[in-house]
């Protein structure tokens, strides 16, 4: 039998040995149609994984406004451009976790 394993490291936005991913293009999430009689505005908050290899993966949400919002925020972020992370010491392109705050107002 064999096995393969992959081993992969994922740097917070913070992590002071990796330059940030760069954010190319990041389009602003629409307020949800069904929601704009309510008025209602606030902030949803979608984790993200921008990997090495140029994927982009919605880890989580957090929000208080109504799944909707949420849905919208997520949305957007799956349409985000960006250039990864990479390692100041190897020089090497490595997977980020950041926080993208999408902001909706009525």
């Amino acid at each position: 039998m064999f096995f393969d394993f992959v081993v992969s490291a994922r740097y917070s936005e913070r992590d002071r040995n990796i330059t940030r991913a760069k954010i190319i293009e990041k389009p602003d999430a629409v307020y949800p149609e069904n929601q704009k009689a309510q008025g209602v505005g606030g902030k949803v908050y979608v984790s993200v994984l921008f990997s090495a290899n140029g994927a982009l993966q919605i880890l989580g949400v957090r929000s208080t406004l109504s799944k909707d919002f949420a849905q919208a925020a997520v949305d957007a972020a799956k349409k985000i451009k960006f250039e990864p992370a990479v390692h100041k010491t190897s020089k090497k392109k490595v997977s980020q976790k950041m926080t993208l705050e999408y902001n909706f107002k009525p």
